[in-house]
């Protein structure tokens, strides 16, 4: 009978565990569904109750698991998707980041974790090769480094180094020197750099560095800073004598301890200091204060503690963001990484605390929000000049401009292009106070992030375009009329007259295809059809195979494909970008993506899936909600004509 209870007993916490172990799942990682019509349903079984149906391509947040189900979240619902019908993204870094499914991006093929790749040497910007390869691939792997793995430490890959420092509270300086390398890829001294082995110092004596008490990661003050020394001086420890016990500091204990025989827990407890400062040394002398006399860096009490951000929203990044996660955190709300960017995890936990106190659940961080997360107003959003730059010695390509009427108003320019106009553009935001990069009158990321910081600065569409409005908030008049137009500029005219005298190319009337209001059936599925990006002006053909809330469409053939691709800079995105539809003698203004998923029906053209087409008003797959992005992007090619 005893037997039996214990067996019972047994069973009865078994049954416990496995209960509360999908709530104890406090990291998260993406997945896709991979498969058309899956119910999104409101409990772990089947013949509950549904949110919607999702489809081949949607991407999930995986919270944990339960049975036969994934614990998921989607567009700030939580709810359950049976495991055969998600393809995990493949499991996590011992640091807790999410390992991302990198198979469809180029760079990445064969790579599931960080055994994968390679540990590489130190490096800095400006470094190439593959070692940088290496690097962006790692970043990538965990969702730090989103563009093009291409072997060149530019600034994006500085950027998204500080990103990955920052998130593990190492110097963000953006040079992936040894501490970072070893963080990264998730290797001791002994693995990748021979911390451990170094040649201990000429002079190892520590009888000069008084005695610490025991401490361990996220303490500081001095005795952090007198075991630092002390490893430092025993040779095992190479980084900066900070008084911080963080990531660098644990791997030299840990290397300390794996050299004298001790258990490698990374904690300077009294047995490891005992023999670090020698066998005749003191007791390490009490603690006094469990904890060390400054904070750690990642402890907060309340929210008193943070300061008030701005108001942001997805695709935003900075303080204003941290400090947001850091009150979402400390709520229970956010329980992914603080890193300062606003992205999909951000938004998810704001729509939570939204529905929580009852505001409209659009995952933006406004100011009604931000006062009932931190009891105050909002920071004022940065307006008119932060920091007009008046140096002594002028920037190079600002010289002789101390004002913005010193700068000749430039016309409307956009990404890619390389003139007169865009180095007017730099020169004012230079000025401004949001331009920090070289003045080469080429309009890249950095000149595009710069137009968008103005642009929220001045509450303009954030669409790191130069268009007419951000022209005038910024010169405080109109921009100059575009050169004569090209298709009309200095015709050399024909000696001998052609049959065909040049016929003034057609052009069409952009029109505004309403999706639900009859617009659905104006380019019909198996139609053939052309779309030219608005941007870059190429055209390719496509043909609908699909599509409800919008367009499913593919490349007709492989050439098509490769224009599509050029048109993305070589490879997939995601990114939502204007387009201009043309069938049976019409031209709709439009909004698509660069990423193949989901089914496809045109064999021999490379593109393994289909992608979307949206128009006013249509929605998103699952989720029946329209896209702010893709209702923009709309909106843009209104403008532009055929």
């Amino acid at each position: 009978m005893m037997k039996l209870k214990r067996s019972m007993a047994f069973v009865c916490v078994l049954v416990l565990l496995f209960t509360v172990i999908p709530q104890a799942m406090a990291d998260s990682y993406m997945g896709t569904v991979n498969k058309d019509k899956v119910f999104f349903r409101t409990e772990p079984r089947t013949g509950s109750g549904y949110h919607t149906l999702l489809n081949n391509g949607d991407q999930v947040l995986i919270n944990g698991t339960s049975g036969d189900f994934y614990s998921v979240s989607v567009n700030g619902l939580d709810g359950y998707v049976m495991k055969q019908y998600v393809n995990a993204a493949g499991g996590q870094h011992s640091l807790g980041f999410a390992y991302r499914d990198v198979s469809r991006i180029k760079g990445m093929e064969g790579i599931s974790t960080m055994d994968d790749i390679p540990v590489p040497a130190p490096m800095k910007r400006g470094d190439n090769g593959e070692d940088v390869r290496r690097l962006q691939q790692a970043l990538t792997l965990i969702g730090f480094y989103n563009t093009t793995i291409d072997g060149d430490y530019g600034y994006n890959t500085q950027l998204s180094v500080k990103k990955f420092q920052q998130a593990v509270n190492l110097a963000d300086d953006g040079t992936a020197g040894e501490a970072t390398i070893r963080a990264l890829f998730d290797k001791t001294p002994a693995q990748s750099a021979p911390v451990a082995t170094a040649k201990p110092a000429v002079n190892n004596t520590v009888s000069s560095i008084p005695v610490p008490a025991p401490c361990r990661v996220g303490d500081s003050g001095d005795d952090v800073r007198y075991l630092q020394q002390a490893l430092k001086q025993k040779g095992f420890y190479n980084s900066v004598i900070d008084g911080d016990f963080g990531y660098n500091t644990e791997v030299a204990v840990k290397a300390f301890q794996q050299a004298h025989g001790l258990t490698q827990d990374g904690i300077a407890g009294e047995v490891t200091i005992r023999l670090l400062f020698g066998k005749n040394a003191a007791a390490p002398k009490a603690t006094e204060k469990p904890v060390a006399t400054q904070k750690p860096q990642n402890t907060i009490d309340s929210i008193s503690d943070i300061p008030v951000p701005g108001t942001s929203r997805k695709g935003d990044s900075g303080n204003d963001v941290r400090y947001l996660q850091q009150a979402l955190k400390l709520k229970g709300y956010y329980n992914s990484v603080i890193d300062g960017d606003y992205g999909y995890n951000t938004e998810v936990a704001v729509k939570k605390f939204q529905k929580s106190v009852g505001l409209s659940q659009d995952g933006v961080a406004g100011a009604s929000t931000i006062r009932i997360l931190f009891g105050k107003q909002p920071a004022a959003v940065i307006t008119a000049t932060p920091k007009v730059t008046a140096t002594p010695k002028p920037k190079a390509g600002m010289e002789g401009i101390s004002k913005i009427s010193d700068i000749e108003v430039p016309a409307v320019s956009e990404r890619g292009q390389r003139n007169a106009n865009v180095k007017a553009l730099q020169q004012a935001l230079t000025l401004k106070g949001f331009y920090n990069s070289t003045i080469d009158g080429y309009y890249g990321e950095e000149t595009a992030n710069a137009v968008m910081a103005f642009q929220k600065s001045k509450g303009l569409a954030r669409d790191g375009e130069a268009g007419a409005g951000t022209i005038r908030a910024l010169f405080g008049k109109s921009p100059k009329a575009t050169a004569t137009p090209k298709p009309t500029a200095t015709p050399k005219p024909t000696a001998k007259p052609t049959a065909k005298p040049t016929a003034t190319p057609k052009t069409y009337k952009t029109e505004r295809l309403d999706w639900f209001n009859g617009g659905a059936n104006k380019i019909p599925r198996g139609a053939t059809f052309q779309v030219k990006d608005v941007r870059t002006g190429k055209i390719f053909t496509v043909k609908r195979w699909a599509g409800a809330n919008h367009i499913d469409a593919e490349p007709k053939t492989a050439s098509d494909t490769a224009i599509m691709k050029a048109v993305y800079g070589g490879s997939w995105s995601w990114a939502r970008r204007p387009v201009l539809v043309k069938y049976n003698g019409h031209v709709y203004a439009g909004s698509m993506n660069g990423m193949p998923h989901g089914t496809s029906t045109i064999s021999g053209n490379n593109f393994n899936g289909h992608f979307c087409i949206h128009f006013y008003k249509s929605k998103t797959h699952g989720t029946k909600r329209v896209d702010p992005d893709h209702q923009n992007a709309e909106a843009r090619a209104m403008k532009s004509t055929w």
